[in-house]
């Protein structure tokens, strides 16, 4: 009896570390996969990939959550009926899936089992990824919910180093604008004050920021005198 029960804890260990092996595994995949990626679509399309084949369930789906994005960015395998249709806005299984970070549904009548995670770095959330059905006919087990959990956690970091780029890059379009629009400024003004015999002309233009409305400008009348323009654009 001891034997068996000594047995069975072994067994019971070396699934653990099994499980553990995977998940580390397949973080470290992931993270390779993920490395260089900075297209929201892309980035649900390589974690549901590897999330479907590695917890070998027979379908899966990104949903995306951004306040100016709400719908699924990519779906893969065979998912149930209705399914879209619960995770509409205001849906129940939306409601419960944004609830829990880890929910385990197993719907009544013999449909497929569902397994959500949502993709979130602190309180932001970016989607859900979203199992079904298994594909040996069983159910989804909590170590599935951690791997896809931990797939959630490097998709959303993923998904929130995109929008760093992506605002880079706004940040340095807008600047390279504003640098143009300061060289075409300048090159409005006099590049030099006109010479007068006993008169010293100095005028400058400082913006306060990258451009300005400010504006100088002179011209020499026909009667020997000299004409100042001053103006706020």
């Amino acid at each position: 009896m001891a034997d068996r029960d000594a047995l069975s804890e072994v067994e019971q260990l070396t699934a653990e570390l099994l499980d553990r092996y995977e998940e580390i595994n397949l973080l470290y995949d992931i993270g390779g996969a993920l490395a260089g990626v900075f297209d929201v679509g892309a980035i649900g399309r390589t974690v549901v990939d590897r999330a479907v084949t590695v917890i070998r369930a027979q379908g899966g789906l990104f949903l995306r959550l951004e306040p100016e994005t709400h719908g699924v960015s990519y779906r893969r395998g065979v998912l149930p009926e209705g399914l879209l249709e619960a995770l509409a806005p205001g849906g129940e299984l939306l409601r419960r899936a944004l609830a829990a970070p880890v929910l385990i549904a197993n719907p009544e009548g013999g449909a497929a089992p569902l397994l959500l995670v949502r993709v979130q770095q602190g309180k932001q959330v970016f989607g859900l990824l979203a199992l079904a059905g298994k594909t040996d006919g069983g159910s989804f087990t909590a170590g599935d919910g951690r791997l896809l959990q931990a797939l959630g956690t490097q998709a959303a970091t993923a998904i929130h180093t995109e929008h760093l780029v992506r605002e880079l890059k706004e940040s340095e379009r807008l600047r390279s604008q504003l640098e143009i629009a300061r060289q075409l400024q300048r090159s409005l003004l006099p590049a030099a004050s006109p010479a007068i015999p006993g008169l010293e002309i100095v005028a400058a233009c400082q913006p306060a920021g990258h451009v300005g409305g400010d504006y100088f400008d002179f011209f020499p009348r026909p009667d020997g005198r000299l004409g100042l323009v001053i103006a706020d654009v």
